[in-house]
């Protein structure tokens, strides 16, 4: 498979060009949810793909023709990268859009913003641990319970990046980050909601102060924490197990962390869960063996929120695609209800391609870019800037798929994150728990000259708002 070896690899290497160059121009933030996509991409797409294409490992699939497949898959992935990134950089919609959304505008002290961290962190236990198990509404409270434990995770590295060496936002800030952390580990599965709390805590690093040191230093601050968090999500990937979930035990999970096999799991990050490999089957075997359904993952999202007991027997409610897939691919030993993760190319093929590829392209690019508009046009502004940043283990996701799944969780946690934030916006402009902010500094030492409570601007702020 040369061929479609050599297409994937300057996808992917022209995707990681454009990632870097916008950043270094400022284009583009090196944390948006534009890159977690894009890393998401690489990862699930690009490297899954050329790792199959040489070795011709294609998981539990049988594919017949290998070849075709990865032709098809190379065309498919190449010019869904090519809409995308033309749809987001047009900002159709986007932009007007973002500049109607309603925001907070108080600028709180920080001793307010970790109270508001603790706010969210025991909401976030409240639903995470006790309404999960209210009938009907219990899917949904453990969505919210996810986003809140995550929004405290980066509010409170929001405060304490701007003086890492303080010990009273060390002691507060670093014990919320902990329990939110350790509160994702128990009854978890998959590694979202666990990396939705890492990246929480490295966005609101960046986001409240990181972003406006040095490149060099931010971009060092970033690989430390990124590389820790990937070893831990490695090390997690070998030891998640129902048993483990079902026994919602912090102390077995510590356990068992202790024995796990790191360097598999890298290996298994690197192959994206053979997310490719799993698109290539579907390519293979539809519509050949298989029907395909006309936009199956649009329908799935919008009904995702329905209860499947109000769908009659003659129209019952679309089920994920990776579901459908070990159904159909006929693989043994797996428990009731399991789910492989089908690729953005696979669902792309499976909704029909020439319908869904266009559209799905801009439906994304327009979700993703109105949601990066928020940093740039209220810089600074935590009650803008966080909301955006809870659910980045789910935008990494989307390119592994279930591709709706994942984004009604994002959706939901950034909605429902967005409310509540708002609203405590305006109870702490009532209660003046508020302080004036001044000009951005222009490097690290100039914060010396600061109030605690101040934070610096986006340097596209000001101009956004007069905008």
């Amino acid at each position: 498979m040369a061929f479609p070896s050599l297409v994937i690899t300057i996808l992917g290497i022209a995707t990681a060009v454009v990632m870097l160059v916008q950043a270094l121009t400022r284009r583009v933030d090196l944390l948006s949810l534009r890159n977690f996509f894009l890393l998401g991409f690489l990862i699930f797409q690009v490297s899954s793909a050329l790792i199959a294409f040489n070795t011709r490992v294609f998981g539990d699939f049988r594919i017949a023709e290998p070849e075709h497949a990865a032709r098809i898959y190379c065309v498919v992935a190449t010019v869904f990268m090519i809409l995308f990134l033309a749809f987001y950089q047009s900002g159709i919609i986007a932009k007007r859009v973002a500049l109607r959304l309603p925001v907070g505008t108080s600028v709180p002290q920080t001793s307010a913003l970790l109270t508001l961290a603790v706010l969210f962190l025991l909401s976030g236990l409240l639903g995470r641990f006790v309404l999960t198990y209210v009938p009907v509404v219990g899917p949904l409270a453990f969505i919210a319970g996810s986003a809140f434990t995550a929004a405290a995770a980066t509010i409170a590295a929001w405060c304490w990046s701007k003086q890492w060496w303080n010990p009273v936002l060390a002691l507060f800030g670093g014990g919320i980050i902990a329990v939110a952390f350790a509160s994702s580990l128990i009854g978890s599965f998959g590694r979202r909601d666990i990396a939705a709390v890492l990246l929480g805590v490295i966005w609101g690093s960046y986001h409240g102060w990181w972003k406006y040191l040095p490149p060099m230093t931010t971009i060092f601050r970033l690989g430390v924490v990124g590389a820790a968090g990937a070893i831990f999500l490695a090390a997690f990937s070998t030891i998640r197990s129902q048993e483990l979930r079902e026994a919602r035990s912090l102390h077995r999970v510590v356990s068992a962390l202790a024995n796990a096999d790191v360097s598999t799991g890298l290996i298994d990050l690197a192959t994206g869960q053979l997310a490719a490999p799993n698109s290539m089957w579907i390519i293979d075997t539809h519509p050949l063996s298989f029907e395909r359904d006309p936009l199956h993952q649009l329908k799935y999202t919008t009904l995702m929120i329905v209860p499947r007991q109000f769908f009659p027997e003659s129209f019952p409610k679309p089920d994920a695609l990776g579901r459908i897939a070990v159904d159909r691919g006929n693989l043994k030993g797996r428990p009731s209800g399991f789910s492989i993760g089908p690729g953005l190319v696979g669902h792309l093929w499976y909704d029909v391609v020439w319908i869904s590829l266009p559209l799905y392209a801009f439906l994304l690019a327009i979700f993703v870019r109105t949601l990066d508009e928020l940093p740039r046009i209220h810089g600074g502004n935590a009650f803008a800037i966080v909301p955006v940043g809870v659910a980045l283990g789910q935008i990494i996701g989307l390119s592994r798929g279930e591709l709706g799944l994942f984004l009604f969780r994002a959706t939901l946690s950034t909605i429902l994150t967005w409310i509540a934030m708002l609203l405590l916006a305006r109870l702490i402009a009532r209660m003046g728990w508020t302080v004036n902010v001044d000009a951005a500094p222009d490097d690290e030492h100039a914060y010396d000259n600061y109030a605690d409570e101040s934070f610096p601007e986006h340097e596209g702020g000001h101009e956004a708002n007069a905008a």
